[in-house]
């Protein structure tokens, strides 16, 4: 009887980059001290992951791996955070992401996630309802300055396939420069504005000299697919993926995978060890395991360069490191990778291949010298896509 090896996988988004002057012309990644994923470079296996084309979205490559699928369907994140929450969305309604922020004299100053906690969030998503409810407008908050807009007025349906920019690349911009549509998706964002200005939030925070949040930014919106067009050729059935983003959580849901919502810390990295005491119990009824860790991708956005290289070397000593030792122990394939490729300067996903780890090696190749970084990419390495990666094929098979 032939036994398909069990998989822990860790995605974590952010962890490739580009040379960085600051850094002497290095990566983070290259400047860290990593001597675990080092390691495994000689008593593993390395792949070049060939990521969907273009500039897709997280969630996107997310959907490669989970599902399997060879063609690519660009999906978006307000459907996949309505999906997260249970909203099943009218044939009229459309479903977008929202971020609060803070303007200046009408310049966008501040986006970063720190901007809001999860309670005001709560406080400001209520006034917009009370406010503009009767507008066709409701407001769900997720977490920090995130939110999810449901929307039937026709004005903002209008502009679901409207390109906003990225948040970074709002800094610094007149906010109306940035806003989506015309004239009447416009006014319906200055309502918006106006009703954060003056809520009692901002008030305090005018008088602790803090930066108020008075305004939102509105982006990649559409109607909830039919989700059964989603599902590739993995068996999702045993695999479970752990995740603090809803519309990750909103990919899994859409592929019939179970997911394990993370909630907001209360002490960083609290989710590491929680996952890493559950590991014996979850792997008796799963087979498979993602880890979708934000530290990474929360550097990366916010173009901390020091927290970025700081995280990837706890990473590599309080997550990867017992991981191994875990695999070893119970005969386990631990899989490292990134999901897309990544640039702190620009705060976001950009296109290029990033590599992978597989521990035991399986049919990948292990090399006999190198540490693990950006520069394994130029060996001769297999070449593989997202989808191909996530194929039982490339689990070493115990008989």
């Amino acid at each position: 009887m032939m036994v398909i090896m069990k998989c822990i996988t860790c995605l974590l988004q952010g962890m490739t980059d580009r040379p960085l002057q600051n850094l002497g012309g290095v990566t983070p990644l290259q400047k860290a001290s990593v001597p675990c994923l080092d390691a495994l470079v000689q008593h593993g296996g390395v792949v070049a992951v060939v990521p969907p084309e273009g500039s897709c979205s997280v969630e996107t490559a997310l959907l490669s791996f989970l599902s399997g699928r060879k063609s690519m369907v660009t999906i978006r994140r307000g459907p996949l955070e309505a999906s997260s929450l249970g909203y099943a969305l009218s044939p009229q309604q459309r479903a977008f992401s929202v971020r609060f922020i803070s303007l200046g004299r009408g310049v966008v100053v501040d986006v970063s996630d720190e901007i809001l906690s999860d309670s005001e969030g709560r406080s400001l998503c209520d006034a917009l309802n009370a406010a503009m409810g009767h507008q066709g407008c409701h407001y769900i908050p997720l977490a920090g300055p995130c939110a999810m807009l449901i929307t039937d007025n026709p004005a903002l349906i209008s502009v679901e396939d409207v390109e906003v920019p990225h948040p970074v690349d709002a800094v610094g911009r007149q906010w109306h420069e940035v806003l989506p549509g015309e004239a009447e998706a416009r006014a319906l964002m200055e309502r918006a504005c106006s009703v954060l200005t003056t809520h009692e939030i901002n008030a305090l925070r005018e008088d602790l000299e803090e930066p108020i949040v008075n305004a939102l930014l509105i982006s990649e919106g559409g109607h909830c697919q039919p989700w059964s067009m989603l599902k590739g050729d993995n068996d999702v059935t045993r695999w479970l993926l752990y995740t603090t983003s809803a519309a990750e959580e909103g990919v899994a849901k859409a592929i019939g995978m179970d997911v394990w919502s993370l909630p907001r810390e209360e002490k960083k990295f609290d989710h590491v060890a929680m996952i890493l005491q559950q590991l014996d119990a979850v792997l008796e009824n799963k087979d498979n395991i993602a880890l979708m860790f934000p530290y990474l991708w929360r550097s990366t956005y916010k173009g901390d360069l020091l927290q970025k290289v700081k995280t990837i070397e706890w990473l590599d000593h309080n997550l990867i490191a017992p991981l191994v030792a875990y695999c070893e122990r119970r005969h386990c394939q631990l899989m490292v990778t990134a999901l897309r490729h990544s640039d702190i300067t620009k705060g976001r996903a950009v296109p290029g291949n990033v590599p992978a780890l597989l521990f035991p090696a399986g049919e990948a190749m292990t090399l006999p010298s190198g540490s693990f970084n950006e520069d394994l990419l130029e060996a001769p390495l297999p070449h593989i896509t997202l989808h191909d990666l996530s194929k039982p094929g490339w689990r070493p098979i115990l008989p």
